[in-house]
């Protein structure tokens, strides 16, 4: 099977102990901060990333038609947290089925719309797919021959004249996260369920609630995503 996903972006592929906003200085100055007592103090953090930059088995080894993908951002892709604790695998552990972790880092829902284009034509056909909105107003560009993701926090002048040109305007911001969200949905052929951390969002999906952080300190932690799987596993045995 030939699947050509977007390549995750800023997940090198292979075993990493730090990956994005999780970084040496960013462990060391929160362990000063937070001292002994503080969960991840000199703990060690796992990512392993396949071929395709994403933190789930090479494509070929994926059981697709019996398994639950699970698409979003950093939030899915688990930064700050090990292979084990992301979300997409205490979704698993509570849903007994296979889960497969399409998150990746920095992205928006266009993003999500051209891997769900490819992963159809692909002949997937999951027993179900969560979307875990990212945050509005993030969109793809895609430049000849590579694409970039642009937000907020882009650091060159085109790509900050290209965010500020494209959220200049709140309606437009939410109307294509309702849009992008609805094509996503609109094109699977199987249970599509949605959670958002963003209150704009909650009109077209489910609110998560965001209860502390993990390593980096900047994405949600434990006790949130054990809330959040528990949620999400009961809306896909409901589902399917």
């Amino acid at each position: 099977m030939k699947l050509n996903l977007l390549q995750g972006p800023g997940a090198v592929p292979g075993v990493q102990h730090y990956q994005g906003t999780d970084s040496p200085e960013q462990r060391r100055d929160l362990e000063k901060v937070y001292g002994p007592t503080w969960k991840y103090y000199n703990k060690t953090i796992t990512y392993t990333n396949n071929s395709n930059g994403y933190r789930a088995p090479e494509w070929d080894q994926v059981d697709w038609n019996n398994s639950v993908l699970v698409m979003g951002c950093s939030n899915v892709h688990g930064c700050g947290h090990d292979d084990e604790d992301t979300l997409p695998k205490r979704i698993e552990r509570k849903i007994n089925m296979p889960v497969v972790n399409l998150g990746a880092n920095g992205t928006g829902l266009s993003y999500h719309v051209e891997n769900t284009n490819q992963l159809i034509a692909a002949g997937i056909k999951p027993k179900a797919v969560v979307l875990m909105h990212p945050m509005a107003g993030r969109f793809t560009y895609f430049f000849k021959p590579w694409f970039r993701n642009i937000s907020q926090w882009s650091t060159t002048p085109l790509e900050q004249a290209m965010w500020n040109h494209y959220a200049y305007d709140d309606n437009h911001v939410n109307k294509m996260q309702e849009i992008n969200s609805t094509v996503i949905s609109n094109m699977w052929r199987c249970p599509v369920i949605k959670y958002s951390f963003d209150w704009n969002d909650h009109m077209i999906a489910t609110p998560a609630f965001e209860y502390d952080q993990s390593a980096d300190d900047m994405h949600p932690g434990d006790e949130t995503f054990d809330v959040l799987s528990t949620a999400i596993a009961h809306d896909i045995k409901q589902a399917i």
